[in-house]
């Protein structure tokens, strides 16, 4: 009884480290302290978050900028189509515009060969060629 009673004693005065059902807390402890438990996954979230901004950056800079200027350039084309023009197809084919509607065109291919083709089927027009 006397030891303890004793072991008590030097508790009290904190001459010995608290009791502890197991070393769990004193890891707990350590942990918290050093930095190395849940409380350092603020700095790693915004690096996660910076890749993330930084591709959806590049993607949009290579892929979805010029796709958005390839069509702005198409639609420019289609709506400025005039009787005349010489045009080549999605298909491949080329022809001359004989005449226009609103959604279609109908192309001379030949002589007495004219194709009805809608207007979104145009892929360019052909510069005139100039002979020197």
């Amino acid at each position: 009884m006397h030891l303890l009673s004793t072991f008590f004693a030097q508790q009290q005065e904190g001459s010995l480290p608290p009791l502890t059902s197991t070393g769990l807390d004193q890891a707990a402890q350590s942990q918290t302290t050093t930095g190395l438990g849940p409380t350092t996954g603020g700095g790693d979230m915004f690096t996660g978050f910076l890749w993330i901004g930084l591709l959806l950056a590049f993607l949009w800079l290579v892929v979805i900028r010029p796709e958005n200027k390839r069509q702005k350039e198409m639609k420019n084309i289609r709506e400025n189509l005039k009787k005349g023009d010489r045009v080549v197809t999605s298909g491949g084919i080329h022809g001359q515009i004989a005449r226009m509607d609103e959604e279609t065109i109908s192309i001379k291919v030949d002589e007495k060969v004219r194709l009805k083709i809608d207007r979104n089927a145009v892929a360019r027009v052909e510069q005139a060629k100039q002979e020197n």
